[in-house]
Parts: C-alpha cells; structure tokens; sequence
C-alpha cells in the first residue's frame, strides 16, 4: 500500500495474529487494532483520482500470501 497515492485506507483482514482492523488518511502509517468484525476480509481505498482496475488487482493479488 506503501506504493499507492490513496488519500485514505480502511481494512479488516484476517491473519496469523487474528481479525485486524486499520484506518488512516495519506500519509499516516497504518495502525492495527483487533477488530470484532470476522466474517471477511475487506479493503477500502480512496484516491483523488480514476485508478487503473486491473492494476490494482493485480497489485493486490501478488501481495496474497
């Protein structure tokens, strides 16, 4: 997400540690906190501008573990 210009993200993610959340605006670091959502995994991104879709998901793919 480093990579990306998004003006703000917001996650749930499920991973080694558990259910996870994060929200931050440009610039901020992420910051993980448990989260009480777990029935799915989402991100949210919002930029200025129109992204490349394909991109993006294949951007995303390749981070899958």
């Amino acid at each position: 997400l480093g990579s990306l210009a998004w003006r703000r993200a917001k996650m749930v993610v499920h991973g080694p540690d558990g259910w996870r959340s994060a929200n931050a605006l440009a610039g901020e670091p992420l910051r993980f906190m448990p989260s009480e959502w777990c029935k799915d995994s989402r991100l949210e991104l919002i930029f200025a501008e129109p992204q490349d879709e394909a991109r993006l998901k294949a951007d995303m793919a390749a981070c899958r573990l």
